[in-house]
């Protein structure tokens, strides 16, 4: 009755604001209940007001719309002229007493229910649904079939599949919660290389050692005017001192750069594994489902009669109502089905191997692009130079004299390791080889006494001492 409910209302307020007499006083007098009616009596006045209050509902529902066309065409009118030229042009729109469709219609009574429903109605249906609780309660029927007996349970199947698509969903949406989640992340990123940009920019005025490993122009220059005015220069550089040292252009990475290279490379390495995994479980799945393609395509045909015959006895009306509904029920004729899986197999496709190849070519370009981070990254100290071209000099000269003073530590680190090694030497020819030490040691002396020792000499006595020993 909620329905019924609605509709009594909204025609009780458009009937207050038309002022008309409210119509929903002739349709409750008409269908009023009496504590002595029956039960046909009381279901017949309920049909009869649920479609009375239907058929005010519809002048009610065209009203409503003829109201509101008219103040929407009022507003596209008031907004298309000047609000001064408004209340001259736009007044028709105002006239929606012409909606007054009930008060059109409201003498002609199209809504009189006089009938329309048979003076029967309400016994007919008291009496067809006591009839269909009497033929169901004792309603008994025979089934002889043949046939398959083990039927496929269609229920679980359903029930599986729904709960398939529920998994697949479930991981859908939280792949997309993470992913979502990731990109918001990476989308501050930017702040990374503020930040990194900064702290470089800090150590680089502070600390004359940071990043300072470059043979600039200005490098170059210091060594050769030194070289004019005949003091030591660092060029070219020792054997031990090149690996820390480098130019812009350099292909060859320092420590430091190797190590962002080689991370940048486990990274890619890792992706590409997991990518190639993917490719080997999509070979595998699509392998799997060529073999259930090729081994399941079963073809099957079934032949039968299927009859149904229904016999209702009986002259009442129950009777007949149910010889007319189940007259079409009635089948008799012959099966002849053919069935085949074909078309509920899979139709898998190999992935193409130009997918593959270009992931291969995306990963080279990573692999690459990290090379060229490595070695892009000496540009933070061409453009620190040319922003503080003094402290660039500045730290040149420490550069230059660091490598001096280091080149004289390690000489003098060789120099001693060199003589601890003669000395190592000499006590093992002593040990091992004693005549022929007192031999050379004499005739050491004998020659220095006469003048004929030169460093040729002494230079040859090593190798022999090896060559003997």
């Amino acid at each position: 009755m909620k329905e019924v409910d609605v509709m009594k209302a909204e025609s009780d307020y458009l009937d207050a604001e038309m002022g008309h007499t409210k119509r929903s006083r002739e349709v409750e007098r008409e269908t009023k209940e009496n504590p002595e009616d029956t039960q046909a009596e009381r279901l017949q006045k309920t049909y009869k007001r649920k479609i009375a209050y239907r058929c005010e509902d519809i002048f009610s529902k065209g009203t409503e719309k003829c109201k509101s066309a008219f103040r929407s065409k009022y507003d596209d009118c008031f907004k298309a002229v000047t609000k001064y030229l408004a209340w001259a042009l736009c007044w028709p729109m105002k006239i929606t007493f012409i909606c007054d469709i009930i008060g059109i219609f409201a003498q002609d009574r199209i809504c009189d229910l006089t009938g329309i429903l048979g003076q029967d109605f309400g016994e007919n249906y008291v009496a067809a649904k006591r009839g269909v609780t009497d033929f169901t309660s004792k309603f008994n029927v025979k089934i002889y079939y043949q046939g398959i007996t083990n039927f496929v349970n269609a229920e679980q199947i359903y029930q599986s599949k729904e709960e398939a698509i529920e998994a697949f969903q479930r991981g859908r949406a939280f792949i997309e919660y993470y992913m979502d989640l990731v990109k918001r992340t990476l989308a501050f990123s930017f702040l990374f290389m503020i930040f990194s940009a900064l702290n470089y920019h800090k150590k680089y005025l502070e600390r004359l050692s940071f990043d300072n490993c470059y043979v600039t122009e200005y490098l170059k220059k210091i060594d050769a005017r030194r070289e004019v005015e005949g003091k030591s220069t660092i060029l070219p550089l020792k054997s031990f001192e090149s690996p820390s040292f480098t130019v812009v252009c350099r292909l060859g990475l320092l420590a430091d750069e190797r190590r962002r290279f080689f991370s940048q490379l486990l990274i890619g390495v890792v992706q590409a594994l997991v990518a190639f995994v993917l490719f080997l479980f999509d070979y595998i799945f699509t392998r799997l489902l060529q073999l259930v393609k090729d081994h399941v395509d079963i073809t099957f045909r079934q032949k039968g009669a299927h009859g149904i015959n229904f016999n209702i006895e009986g002259v009442g009306f129950l009777a007949k109502l149910l010889r007319s509904v189940v007259s079409d029920i009635n089948v008799d004729k012959n099966m002849d089905i053919l069935h085949f899986t074909q078309p509920c197999l899979p139709n898998p496709r190999y992935l193409h191997k130009s997918y593959v190849t270009r992931t291969i070519i995306l990963f080279m370009l990573l692999l690459f692009l990290g090379y060229i981070e490595a070695v892009s990254i000496r540009t933070r100290h061409c453009i620190a130079n040319f922003y503080y071209p003094k402290r660039s000099k500045e730290r040149v000269l420490w550069l230059y004299n660091q490598t001096r003073r280091k080149r004289i530590r390690k000489l003098i680190e060789l120099k001693e390791q060199v003589l601890e090694n003669a000395d190592e030497f000499r006590r093992r020819v002593r040990l091992n080889l004693p005549g022929i030490s007192n031999y050379l040691t004499f005739s050491f002396k004998q020659k220095q006494s006469d003048g004929e020792m030169d460093f040729t000499t002494f230079s040859k006595i090593p190798s022999l001492l090896l060559f003997i020993v």
